[in-house]
């Protein structure tokens, strides 16, 4: 074999190793977007003789949340006294439209947005936004107000909130804290944990 039958090889070879990592990536790529979607089971509903907006389904110590919003469907899973919530929205086509987790009311983690298709349209890392964390702000009440926020929660919201300046913050509302029935509100900085405010509130359901 000559030299220039070598390089000919050669060069032949590399072709069809970079064409085969092309395909090998196409098709990674392919199966990750067509991943079998998650589709809202419109069953829940057929076998009641009447209409409902919601129903609640309990399993053990899962409890799901089901019912229309808007021109969609919604589920939202939950363990029988956990703070920790996982919410999934649906189009009318019963294609998954969002889904994402939550500490109460607060958003957690990564929350996807998909199109009607169900295709990922964005994805937001929530975590990434507050340098305070919710491990840190679990670790803050129970230190500092002697409140367990993974325990009876039903006696405890927490949102977040944003200022006129952009600053982002936690509002905790310990519910009827007070032995007159005013809640406790506490407001405590998602950048560094500082407590922002401590005040009786009136809640008025």
């Amino acid at each position: 074999m000559d030299m220039a039958e070598k390089i000919y090889k050669n060069i032949i070879m590399k072709k069809i190793i970079i064409y085969s990592l092309i395909i090998l990536f196409n098709n990674n790529c392919s199966s990750q977007n067509n991943k079998k979607m998650e589709n809202f089971n419109i069953s829940y509903f057929e076998s009641d003789n009447i209409s409902l907006m919601e129903k609640t389904i309990i399993k053990n110590d899962t409890i799901e949340k089901i019912g229309f919003i808007g021109n969609g469907y919604y589920k939202i899973t939950s363990t029988v006294n956990s703070p920790f919530v996982e919410k999934k929205y649906f189009f009318q086509n019963t294609n998954l439209e969002s889904e994402g987790n939550f500490f109460y009311e607060v958003p957690i983690g990564h929350y996807k947005n998909y199109d009607s298709l169900g295709n990922l349209k964005s994805e937001i890392n929530f975590d990434t936004q507050r340098k305070f964390s919710i491990d840190q702000l679990i670790d803050k009440m129970k230190l500092d107000f002697n409140t367990d926020l993974l325990k009876n929660t039903e006696e405890k919201s927490v949102s977040v909130t944003i200022s006129s300046s952009n600053v982002l913050s936690y509002d905790i509302v310990l519910k009827n804290f007070y032995s007159s029935g005013l809640h406790r509100q506490i407001n405590i900085s998602a950048e560094d944990g500082k407590v922002l405010s401590d005040r009786e509130m009136y809640y008025k359901k």
